[in-house]
């Protein structure tokens, strides 16, 4: 048997070692409350170009994490879509641009359950993504020929490029300018 040779790393104030995290994240407390997608833009070719396994992903997402109940999904794939959109996705985002069928705000409970499915879906997104190296340079690549234009002619700006997720999906045709 081995005598284990004891290892002492002194750092100075200011310095990591190896294995630390630089950004310092807080590892205790509530969860943060925000979620940055930077996906967004990807995904929203994705969707314009109707590629299919983002529905896959989607559906997966609600079927492992909202669950079934009595065989319909608790939460609607179409508004975890909708949100896997949005560059930043928190609960007043969520909120601001899901409605139920009478067109008022759902529960603060629902908001949470598809902000939560939504997070998971990217996460099999992202995962894809990294497995498909050649689909996401193609993606990068109408991404960033799209916002290479400026927004002009009263067209709207692409999806996820304003500062608010609510001034997003609000924003269509200007029709001012059309008359």
């Amino acid at each position: 048997m081995q005598k284990a040779i004891p290892f002492v790393l002194h750092l100075t104030p200011g310095t990591l070692a190896a294995n630390q995290d630089s950004d310092l994240k807080p590892r205790r407390g509530p969860k943060p409350k925000a979620f940055a997608n930077v996906l967004h833009r990807h995904l929203q070719v994705a969707v314009a170009e109707d590629m299919q396994w983002l529905d896959d992903y989607v559906h997966g997402a609600c079927a492992t994490v909202a669950k079934v109940h009595n065989g319909v999904f608790r939460v609607s794939p179409s508004d975890v879509l909708r949100v896997c959109l949005i560059p930043i996705i928190s609960t007043e985002s969520v909120q601001s641009i899901i409605l139920n069928h009478e067109l008022m705000p759902v529960s603060a409970d629902h908001v949470r359950r598809i902000a939560q499915t939504a997070r998971f879906a990217l996460g099999g997104v992202a995962l894809f993504l990294e497995d498909n190296p050649d689909l996401y340079d193609t993606l990068e690549a109408e991404v960033s020929f799209i916002l290479s234009f400026p927004p002009s002619h009263g067209l709207p700006v692409p999806y996820g490029t304003s500062d608010s997720a609510e001034d997003d999906y609000n924003q269509g045709w200007d029709m001012s300018e059309a008359a």
